[in-house]
């Protein structure tokens, strides 16, 4: 599966790609912010986004995760501690919730 990474704290997008490699996906990225992450998916579209909601102190994930998925048809899946803020927006409609704590045997399989 390719997966982008869009997070703005370096370590936790390079922990994430590394167990997403580990487990067999193609992993784009990681984008430190918005404009980068769009770049990214229009020069090759992934089959999921993992996006931040805070990126850089503002809630630009929300907005790009709409945007890719408007304008690509890329899903996304928010991986951030700002789940009110999803909720709080109307033209974000989550399909479904899962646990924040996600470690390296639980990340699903290619």
């Amino acid at each position: 599966m390719r997966v982008l990474i869009v997070e703005d704290d370096a370590l936790v997008a390079v922990t994430a790609a590394g167990a997403l490699e580990d487990a067999g996906h193609e992993v784009l990225g990681p984008a430190y912010d918005a404009d980068e992450a769009l770049r990214l998916v229009r020069a090759s579209p992934p089959d999921l986004a993992l996006v931040d909601i805070n990126l850089s102190g503002r809630e630009e994930g929300l907005a790009l995760a709409q945007q890719s998925k408007d304008d690509l048809g890329a899903p996304s899946m928010f991986v951030s501690g700002e789940v009110a803020a999803a909720r709080r927006r109307d033209t974000c409609r989550p399909r479904s919730n899962c646990s924040p704590a996600i470690d390296g045997r639980r990340w699903p399989a290619p």
